[in-house]
């Protein structure tokens, strides 16, 4: 990742952090959109250079969009996307990531396995099974819970509310660029500074 553009989140007493952010990472989701690659994937990374998994699950104030190209970000427009809520962010430019850096980090989705019913739905969609007999599968299962910063954001899809639950990992450098549609990873590294 070469270039990135930094988005500063700036709530007031009126919007919270954490409204901004679904506001916010609802359309940057669009813009990241607009770069798909025929294959589905994303030439796009995203950081949260505050991340604290601390109580509270916090994810700070600022986001960081990576691209190995400059010419990626320009497609993503970001500062078009967010301009309805110019008042609430400040967007840097494109800016070169700096030749120093020595820390990478992997961003990825984390999702929750505690609604039964859905899961039980979904296997019987894919093993093309009964709903009961998947239901069944799932007589000794134990919700878990998911102890990572979120986002409360809304499907472009169905309209349903949803948290995207983010988990960051330490990780090495390399040359792979492929995101989801929300700019994460689980093998994709993203530069920390």
């Amino acid at each position: 990742m070469n270039y990135y553009q930094e988005i500063t989140l700036l709530p007031d007493g009126e919007i919270g952090l954490s409204f901004l952010w679904g506001k916010v990472f609802g359309k940057l989701h669009i813009a990241l959109v607009n770069t798909k690659r025929e294959d589905g994937s994303i030439p796009v990374g995203i950081s949260f250079p505050q991340y604290m998994k601390v109580e509270g699950c916090r994810l700070g104030g600022k986001l960081r969009v990576f691209s190995n190209d400059k010419e990626t970000l320009l497609l993503c427009d970001i500062e078009q996307v967010l301009n309805a809520l110019k008042d609430y962010v400040h967007l840097t430019s494109i800016r070169t990531v700096p030749s120093n850096v020595s820390q990478y980090s992997i961003y990825s989705r984390v999702q929750a396995k505690t609604n039964v019913s859905r899961l039980a739905r979904r296997k019987a969609k894919r093993k093309g099974i009964s709903f009961e007999d998947a239901l069944k599968s799932y007589e000794n299962f134990e919700e878990g819970f998911i102890d990572y910063p979120y986002l409360n954001l809304k499907s472009w899809s169905n309209g349903n509310l949803f948290k995207l639950f983010i988990k960051k990992d330490e990780a090495e450098n390399s040359n792979l660029a492929s995101f989801n549609c929300y700019g994460l990873s689980s093998n994709s590294p993203v530069p920390e500074f």
